[in-house]
């Protein structure tokens, strides 16, 4: 009696095999029916499946379709009445919105079995985001084998300094007792560092002399003035280029912002005298910022989104980089609105309006704030610091509210952070290492404050007054806003 293809299929399913009847017939008698119901012993666990995970060489250069690990099975294995089948062994991967499975085939012609990072874990990456951990499980029928986990480590690319001989000079010794003069140029070099990362900064400031009057020879003077300015470093700040103005055209009502999108730094600012927010961009290979364009309100024709205050950051939405804007609402409300684009070369396709949220006492409640709004982000969350109130009822109280799922307005926490005792500007900015908040205080008001937030210590230590060690800088006044963002 032997086992079909059907039957190896229920036991590899965990069917039971059915019950079958022997009848023996000789001439046209019939004996006694043996009646027979086969058992499927299954072997002990260590011949269920099996799976071995080999980490794979994973830099912060990765991309989407990047291979984060390599892994391999051992078949499952059944033992009925003396004979052995083999079962086929699937994975599942726990974590897909990071990751997904795929193969690639080896030199030998070999077919290896791979863990990928998708869209969304490339973006983690580039942000220096910590990649999540990932469960790996394999299985044959119904038999599930023992479950393993492992989470990614990225290595910083191994970027080394070069040096580049640009001009190499030929010294002439007149005669035995001469030599070529102390100072006189052997060669020139450039350094060039493929580690350093461009920092961009734009303010708000004039370029009038003390009479009032222009004067392009005194360069940028802050604070004061409704014109727009930017600047540059190539060397993670260490120096700057001179500052360069926007077109005279562009004048705003309160400090800009700026971000850096798909390689493209992307500037926002609010109009004086409508009070409409306005987009504009660098040409890099240029110098040339883009004609701005206002954000149209969906169903409003001609109704643009209006703001008192606004900061630009990039989120990613399901893998997608968007441009983010977050502002608040013009006039008393003082509510903290949203819009956001995965298209921001363009005015269509914003998404505007979205209300940024709180739980209290089981109610929703809409954040608002009475001065300006700054935005980082840090550990795959984003931040918000602003001062409370709104702008008809003003507070001082700096709040800072955090979401895992900035899409979703009502996926915000919020709490309180300090009371400076004064209206102030505020500069938010998120590294490795924590957050850093920088704001004014109405007991030291020609200084800047620093506070540092990480979540192995106690939140907001004091960290002195220690500009230099922001990325982004503040100064206390009226419209004196250095806003800086980094360009990897």
């Amino acid at each position: 009696m032997l086992l079909t293809a059907a039957g190896q299929a229920l036991i590899l399913n965990g069917t039971p095999l059915p019950a079958f009847t022997l009848t023996p017939i000789s001439g046209k008698t019939y004996t006694a029916q043996l009646q027979i119901a086969p058992a499927v012993i299954k072997t002990s666990a260590s011949s269920l499946p099996s799976l071995t995970i080999t980490p794979a060489t994973l830099t912060s250069s990765a991309t989407t379709g990047t291979a984060v690990a390599v892994y391999s099975t051992s078949a499952s294995t059944i033992s009925s009445n003396g004979g052995t089948i083999s079962t086929p062994v699937s994975v599942s991967l726990s974590q897909t919105t990071a990751y997904e499975t795929g193969t690639t085939t080896t030199a030998s012609g070999k077919t290896e079995y791979q863990v990928l990072l998708t869209a969304a874990g490339a973006a983690k990456v580039s942000s220096g985001a910590t990649l999540p951990s990932f469960t790996l499980t394999p299985s044959a029928g119904q038999d599930a084998g023992t479950p393993v986990t492992f989470t990614p480590a990225v290595t910083t690319d191994s970027q080394q300094p070069t040096l580049t001989i640009s001009a190499l000079n030929s010294l002439t010794q007149a005669s035995a007792t001469t030599a070529p003069p102390i100072g006189t140029v052997v060669a020139t070099f450039n350094i060039t560092d493929p580690g350093e990362q461009t920092v961009y900064m734009a303010v708000l400031g004039n370029n009038k002399d003390q009479e009032g009057e222009v004067d392009t020879s005194v360069g940028i003077v802050v604070p004061g003035g409704d014109y727009l300015y930017w600047t540059s470093s190539a060397n993670n700040g260490n120096s700057w280029n001179s500052w360069k103005q926007l077109p005279s055209t562009m004048i705003s009502a309160v400090a800009p912002s700026v971000t850096v999108l798909g390689g493209t730094l992307y500037l926002g600012y609010i109009s004086t005298g409508n009070n409409e927010i306005n987009i504009t961009s660098l040409d890099s290979s240029t110098g040339n910022w883009s004609t701005p364009y206002q954000i149209p309100i969906s169903g409003q024709s001609g109704t643009y989104a209006n703001a008192s205050y606004l900061s630009l950051c990039t989120e990613s939405d399901q893998g997608t980089q968007q441009l983010a804007i977050y502002y608040v609402d013009y006039g008393n409300t003082g509510n903290i609105l949203k819009a956001y684009t995965s298209d921001a070369a363009s005015n269509s396709g914003w998404t505007v309006g979205d209300a940024i949220q709180y739980t209290s006492s089981g109610n929703l409640q809409n954040q608002t704030a009475s001065g300006p709004i700054t935005v980082s982000q840090y550990n795959d969350q984003t931040y918000l610091a602003y001062q409370g109130g709104t702008p008809k009822s003003p507070a001082t109280q700096i709040y800072l509210a955090s979401s895992a799922n900035p899409f979703v307005g009502s996926s915000w926490a919020i709490q309180q952070l300090i009371d400076p005792g004064t209206k102030t500007a505020l500069g938010l900015s998120g590294n490795d290492t924590g957050l850093t908040l920088s704001y004014g205080k109405s007991s030291l008001p020609n200084q800047l404050l620093l506070q540092q937030y990480e979540a192995t210590t106690t939140p907001w230590s004091n960290l002195g007054i220690t500009p230099s060690s922001a990325t982004a800088l503040v100064f206390d006044g009226s419209k004196t806003v250095y806003s800086a963002v980094i360009s990897n």
